[in-house]
């Protein structure tokens, strides 16, 4: 049976410089867990969240300058940038906290749970995009592939006692859940850049999710908040998440 398709639909076949963007922004997205780690580890996971899209929000502004695109949003404008700002003061929120209980190698993999997420809300709530069974087997695979990382989680004794970063069903959880809300906001945004165009909605989801998270931050952190425990790792480590990752 073909694929089900709204009549506005203009996504095309992917091509080599889709593909290939597609692969550059999976390899750099695999570094973030691990530079949010390092980060972590002297930080508040809000708190670095919020200097991570303070970060990004200061790339788009720069970007746009750049592009000449016009920074203000237009009154039809506002409701999906804010929404798109909620959707990912959410969703970073639950990534960054699920970090500071499991290790990078699961966030890296479970954030990515957002595959089976889109998949499944396409075909059963916005049917633009139907599953057959080849595609539907592979989603099945995937998702066992998950149910295994999950069913280690809590680590060994040994690499406690070693001090590495051991996984936790609770931080696993978190990532999984994260995982399902990035599939919400992904296939929102879809919807979002035929409102808005892109660049000024990223920058305007950053600035809203700064905003919360810095307020956030602010009343849930504060305490543990020690800008002279930051170290050379922990900087570097705020720099790729916020410039190379959550900007480019």
């Amino acid at each position: 049976m073909s694929t089900s398709r709204e009549p506005d639909d203009d996504r095309q076949p992917i091509g080599p410089s889709s593909a290939t963007l597609a692969v550059l922004t999976s390899f750099l997205w695999a570094g973030t867990p691990v530079a949010i780690k390092y980060s972590q580890d002297v930080l508040p996971p809000i708190g670095v969240a919020a200097a991570r899209f303070l970060l990004a929000a200061g790339f788009m502004v720069v970007w746009c300058a750049v592009r000449r695109i016009g920074l203000g949003l237009e009154r039809h404008q506002r409701r999906p940038a804010l929404i798109c700002g909620l959707l990912l003061f959410a969703q970073i929120s639950l990534f960054h906290l699920g970090l500071n209980s499991s290790s990078p190698s699961h966030g890296s993999l479970l954030i990515n749970t957002f595959v089976l997420w889109v998949a499944a809300i396409e075909h059963f709530v916005t049917r633009t995009d139907r599953l057959n069974a080849r595609r539907l087997l592979g989603l099945v695979l995937a998702a066992s592939g998950v149910v295994l990382v999950l069913a280690t989680s809590g680590g060994d004794a040994e690499g406690a006692a070693a001090g590495f970063d051991q996984p936790s069903m609770t931080g696993d959880l978190l990532l999984v859940g994260s995982g399902f809300l990035l599939g919400v906001k992904i296939i929102y945004t879809k919807h979002a850049v035929r409102i808005v165009p892109p660049a000024r909605l990223i920058l305007w989801h950053d600035v809203v999710g700064v905003a919360l998270f810095a307020l956030t931050s602010g009343f849930l952190e504060y305490d543990s908040i020690d800008l002279g425990k930051i170290r050379i790792e922990a900087g570097l480590g705020l720099l790729y998440q916020g410039l190379v990752v959550a900007g480019f």
